[in-house]
């Protein structure tokens, strides 16, 4: 706004000036021929200090009116959410040398619970049975993206397959074994990031980090918010 102000009061000076420029030949005994320059009829009172004033008001309003829209933008952010984790069982009898009819697979669902679409979605997420502790920060792997935006109340329902050698030990231990952590799979994690681009197109981040519980066969978010976080 300040740049606008500091154009009006030049436009209105240089109209001041050309004005005072204008009465010289009148007021001059020998009535001289007066050919002012060609930038005086920019600013001459009142055509053209007008045309420039109606110009820089039409510019400020324009500035503001986006200035107001980004910030609406800004406030109706969209937020992303991973939700409904889960081990789903596939075929518990594989037959030897064929595909399991229905496969062993860890689904879950991105949300959008923000008041804002969700543009240009790239995630990465994972799921193993870890031994070792876990990094402090997850680093980023987008290795896929999505196809279209997520509008606000939206989701998206995705899965990744489960490794061979933890499917032959969840057949192992059965469900009952798996509610009782058996084999190690009390230590079984899925993690991963997302990063996603708002009406703004600012890139707003998303890290997971998820514990199973065996007991209530929920994942459960990590303490540290160097793994699990939000922008």
């Amino acid at each position: 706004m300040k740049k606008y102000i500091a154009s009006f009061a030049l436009i209105f000076a240089l109209a001041v000036y050309v004005s005072v420029q204008d009465k010289h030949p009148v007021q001059d005994s020998a009535h001289r021929e007066w050919n002012a320059p060609r930038w005086y009829g920019f600013v001459r009172w009142p055509d053209g200090a007008a045309t420039w004033a109606v110009l820089l008001t039409l510019l400020a309003i324009a500035e503001q009116t986006a200035i107001a829209n980004k910030t609406l933008v800004a406030t109706l952010r969209p937020h992303l959410i991973v939700r409904k984790i889960a081990i789903c069982r596939g075929t518990e009898i594989p037959t030897a040398g064929k595909q399991d009819a229905h496969p062993w697979k860890f689904e879950y669902e991105i949300a959008n619970i923000g008041q804002g679409a969700a543009s240009k979605i790239q995630y990465g997420f994972s799921a193993h049975r870890l031994d070792e502790p876990l990094p402090p920060k997850i680093g980023q792997r987008y290795s896929d993206t999505l196809s279209s935006p997520l509008q606000p109340g939206e989701s998206k329902e995705l899965s990744i397959p489960i490794d061979e050698q933890l499917v032959s030990i969840l057949r192992l231990v059965g469900s009952d074994g798996l509610r009782n952590g058996y084999q190690n799979t009390d230590k079984i994690w899925f993690f991963g990031t997302a990063c996603y681009s708002d009406g703004n197109g600012i890139k707003r981040n998303l890290s997971v980090c998820r514990r199973y519980d065996n007991k209530t066969e929920f994942f459960t978010p990590d303490n540290n918010s160097d793994r699990e976080y939000s922008d």
